[in-house]
């Protein structure tokens, strides 16, 4: 007997059997692990590289200065090392999720959430009409928080943190 695998989406809880026979593994009903996730080329490299500090300064008030002055001079090939941890389908398109982590002087670690997603890109004309729409991979930084919501208390999310 074959088994159902869901995932939580936007629209609601979705059948995930063809990602599953595609290779992807299944975590949860938020979470899959994609056999090939997507890659960061070097413009996306340099976005993340330009934008984490002003991120993490607004997200974690907390962090010490000398952690700030770390993540000023990230490099890239930093960046390039964290690992790739599982993908999300909110919005029933990929959400590849990778993980930062910044060690503060008190030794506090603070996880930052690298997402590369895609999303549609709607083209309108001047007068705000839509005339077509298209598939992009865009990417964005999440906190702590936005991966606390994966679960549904504190003791699941402190016996799944990564």
């Amino acid at each position: 007997m074959e088994r159902d695998y869901y995932i939580s989406t936007s629209r609601g809880m979705v059948n995930c059997n063809d990602l599953i026979q595609k290779g992807y593994r299944y975590i949860d009903h938020n979470r899959l692990v994609n056999p090939k996730p997507m890659t960061f080329n070097n413009q996306e490299l340099k976005w993340v590289k330009e934008n984490l500090y002003h991120y993490v300064k607004k997200s974690y008030s907390s962090v010490s200065k000398d952690a700030l002055d770390d993540i000023k001079n990230i490099t890239i090939e930093k960046i390039k090392s964290r690992p790739y941890i599982f993908t999300n389908f909110f919005h029933n398109f990929d959400q590849d999720v990778y993980l930062l982590k910044i060690k503060d002087t008190d030794n506090k670690i603070y996880n930052i959430y690298i997402v590369k997603y895609v999303d549609v890109d709607f083209i309108e004309d001047n007068k705000g009409e839509l005339i077509d729409s298209k598939l992009v991979e865009k990417v964005r930084f999440e906190n702590e928080s936005w991966y606390r919501n994966f679960f549904s208390d504190e003791q699941e999310y402190l016996k799944n943190k990564y």
